[in-house]
């Protein structure tokens, strides 16, 4: 299984547009080779996935990972001609803040190399135990390196205005901070910002010669699985129906932090 033939698959590129949709989308494959990456993208069809990573990945020489970021937008960022790129992107870094719709408590767990592996799975499931106790809704999505945690927050009152006193940037901050002292030192807590990017389910994550499916984690069963498990080889054929999946749909996010924090309406 190469690069080009997972994003060549029909089910990869309709599960991808799920997740593309109404955002900004990023490729980048050295985070120390600027011409390697490319920000301000819009994809909100399967075309549109196979043309980024032809023309920004695949006929450069590339082979980059596909990012959105966390924020959804009213309408995603903005179709563009190569005459008004600059212009837009520019009112984009300036105003984009304004156009925020959602932005999801995300928490990053993440390990240097997967020969220490099993702390990063390890706390992932103390996490995952943590938020089923408390009736917390949450997606679980394997990175390549570690997992991702997208908890819904809307029933919070929350800004997405960086200037406010209760912007969503901070109050995520806040619980990812009393999370890391409680359940797992290895929580990130350097990653909350407006315009945070994070990896797209489906995409392959790319380190070296290795590529590894980010996969939604759907099943008791699938916290167990390993990095090897993750090889896109073992998934081309058996996606076309996965899509991604809630653990306690029903919860609320107030339940994880009313002892911590006033953040309510």
């Amino acid at each position: 299984m190469n690069y080009k033939n997972w994003y060549s698959n029909h089910s990869v590129q309709f599960q991808i547009i799920q997740f593309t949709k109404n955002k900004e989308v990023a490729l980048i494959s050295k985070r120390n080779n600027p011409t390697a990456q490319r920000r301000h993208l819009r994809v909100h069809n399967a075309q549109a996935v196979v043309y980024i990573i032809n023309t920004y990945g695949i006929s450069r020489g590339f082979t980059p990972n596909l990012y959105t970021t966390v924020a959804t937008y009213k309408n995603g960022f903005p179709p563009t001609r190569h005459e008004t790129f600059n212009d837009i992107k520019k009112e984009w870094i300036q105003n984009h803040q304004k156009k925020i719709t959602s932005y999801p408590l995300f928490i990053d767990i993440d390990g240097d190399n997967h020969k220490e592996f099993y702390h990063v799975k390890l706390s992932m499931q103390l996490l995952h135990n943590h938020l089923v106790k408390k009736n917390v809704p949450h997606e679980i999505r394997f990175s390549g390196m570690g997992y991702h945690f997208i908890i819904p927050n809307d029933d919070l009152d929350i800004s997405f205005d960086q200037t406010k006193p209760n912007n969503v940037y901070k109050i995520n901050k806040d619980i990812a901070t009393q999370l890391n002292d409680e359940i797992s030192e290895l929580i990130d807590l350097k990653i909350y910002d407006s315009r945070r990017l994070i990896k797209c389910p489906y995409s392959l994550a790319i380190y070296g010669n290795n590529y590894y499916v980010c996969l939604p984690l759907k099943s008791e069963a699938d916290l167990k699985l390993n990095p090897e498990d993750f090889k896109p080889e073992k998934w081309y054929n058996e996606i076309f129906q996965r899509g991604t999946h809630v653990f306690n749909p029903e919860g609320t996010i107030q339940n994880l932090i009313k002892k911590w924090f006033s953040y309510f309406k």
